[in-house]
Order: structure tokens, then sequence, then C-alpha cells
């Protein structure tokens, strides 16, 4: 199951954003080094650490870090939220975030999700609060 997490991250970089997997032992720590491995013209990152992978083995979920490396940049920001979901739906991952910024992601891998699975009024509450 973790292969479709592996190619989700993989189709990220894809996407000019940084993105590691098991990386570094906590949030703080992965939060203060993920810039040392920023690409030129990377504009955000997604990780998950240490904690999150033991957690992912008992359970197939994952909390993932996320932002941009212009922290006032608001429209990277929600660029960069919409395309980690855009992509992990492509690799049926499933997603459940508030849509706040200040919010970790969660990725469930056990279970398939088609992007279709989603109601168009859950879509609608997740874009609203990605507008504002």
């Amino acid at each position: 199951m973790k292969k479709k997490l592996r190619k989700m991250f993989r189709d990220l970089r894809k996407h000019n954003i940084t993105a590691r997997m098991n990386f570094m032992c906590c949030q703080s720590c992965g939060v203060n080094c993920i810039s040392e491995h920023k690409k030129k013209n990377d504009y955000g990152y997604v990780f998950y650490h240490n904690q999150d992978n033991e957690g992912l083995k008992e359970t197939n979920t994952t909390y993932v870090s996320w932002g941009v490396f212009e922290e006032d940049d608001k429209n990277k920001l929600k660029e960069l939220s919409r395309t980690i979901i855009k992509v992990a739906e492509q690799n049926y991952i499933k997603v459940n975030w508030n849509g706040e910024s200040s919010r970790r992601i969660e990725l469930d891998i056990s279970k398939v999700c088609l992007e279709s699975l989603y109601t168009e009024a859950h879509k609608r509450r997740i874009l609203s609060k990605l507008s504002k």
C-alpha cells in the first residue's frame, strides 16, 4: 500500500514541490530543515516525519506537514493545498482535511479513494474554505 504513497510524493515533485517521506524526527525539525532540500523552482513543501511513519505502519494513515517557502504568499498556499489534494486523489489516497492552512492534511492509504466518491457538497465546502 505504501507504493501509492511513494508515487504520490514522486508526482508532487513534478509540480515544483519539495516532497519528502519519513523526513526528520519530528515536525519542528522537518520544517526547520526542509528548505535545505528545495530545488530551484520549488515553491512549496510537503513531508511526513519519523513519528508519522510509525503511525502509518500501524494505521495506514499519516499526516503531512505542508507550506510554502515564501510565507506571505496566500495564493501559492492555496495552489499547494489544491495540488496536494489533487495528486493524492489521482493516486487513490483518501484525504481528510478541514481546509484550514494551519492544519496538517491526513492521508489514508488503506482505502481506495476516487475523486468521484466525494460529494459535490463536500467539494464545495473545501473549495470555499480555500478561497477565503
